[in-house]
């Protein structure tokens, strides 16, 4: 929950989102990596992927996305007119959206079975499943892993927070999630705030970091994560979080410094283990990543990957 899912082209040309066109250094992702400095991001040294960012040894949607080049270039624009002369009729093609293709997995999930779908959300009365706690909460989770239908989990999760009055952290957290997976990211980080003033919850601060990613305002989502982790000092996955934020701000000194800090508190976390290695081995101590890419060997969670860099 605390990565960021893949943008399509779609996403990026009808965001409503503003950006300063110079922003201050350390303050957006687009003009990340702009800024000189001790611990500036050198590309003759290592690799970048599609968006712009270093690799980091770890695939994740969100950097290691080929659906398009860097959001905000020529290039990106340029991909959007293609998506759009290369359309044949309505409704044939589209460009591609993040929920257009969370709600593809949903439907290529129910293809092969040839009663159709487990539940037919359409003809479900929500209201009164909302008064049922258990079984609103389980058909949440349903609409929003399984089915991946943020609309309808949305009428679910507004009806069932009227039916507990406004009150319910949980459902709180439910209905930022839907905002975040329908674009709405100012109504999601509402929602999300709600939920964290009444209970403090790891994943309800993972998920409004992620809204502030996507507002491109990275400093206000390191400085939840620094809230989190006064209540959560030991939590590795909001440590992995924050230094995964540095390392998109190509800050790769203070990224290495929350790995470490990650590493020390579960010395099996594969993603700080893998960012460490691939860290050392365009810093050109290869014997020192060496030491980390064994390490994931042993873990019996690598692939074909690590043995090439272990080689």
């Amino acid at each position: 929950d605390g990565d960021l899912e893949e943008q399509g082209i779609a996403d990026l040309a009808m965001d409503e989102g503003g950006t300063a066109s110079v922003a201050r250094p350390g303050t957006s992702l687009r003009s990340a990596g702009d800024a000189g400095g001790a611990g500036a991001f050198n590309q003759a040294m290592r690799p970048v992927s599609n968006s712009g960012r270093p690799t980091s040894g770890f695939v994740r949607p969100s950097t290691q996305s080929s659906s398009g080049p860097r959001p905000g270039t020529r290039e990106s624009r340029n991909a959007l007119e293609s998506a759009v002369r290369k359309t044949g009729r309505a409704g044939t093609s589209r460009p591609v959206t993040a929920l257009g293709r969370q709600v593809r997995l949903g439907t290529a999930s129910m293809r092969s079975e040839a009663e159709g779908p487990f539940i037919d959300v359409n003809r479900l009365d929500l209201r009164k499943y909302a008064s049922r706690p258990a079984m609103a909460r389980a058909l949440m989770d349903f609409l929003l892993y399984h089915d991946h239908n943020p609309r309808k989990g949305l009428e679910l999760a507004a009806e069932a927070t009227k039916a507990c009055r406004y009150e319910c952290w949980w459902w709180k957290q439910r209905l930022g999630k839907c905002f975040y997976l329908l674009g709405l990211y100012r109504e999601a980080e509402q929602q999300l705030k709600s939920s964290l003033r009444a209970h403090q919850s790891i994943e309800t601060v993972l998920d409004l970091g992620k809204v502030y990613l996507r507002l491109d305002q990275p400093q206000n989502a390191l400085d939840a994560y620094a809230r989190a982790l006064e209540v959560f000092p030991e939590s590795t996955t909001i440590k992995v979080a924050v230094a995964r934020t540095h390392e998109m701000l190509m800050d790769l000194d203070s990224s290495l410094r929350e790995y470490k800090a990650a590493l020390k508190l579960d010395p099996g976390n594969v993603e700080a283990i893998a960012s460490l290695g691939a860290h050392y081995f365009y810093s050109d101590q290869p014997e020192v990543a060496l030491r980390f890419y064994r390490r994931l060997l042993e873990s019996a969670q690598s692939g074909e990957e690590s043995y090439a860099c272990a080689e």
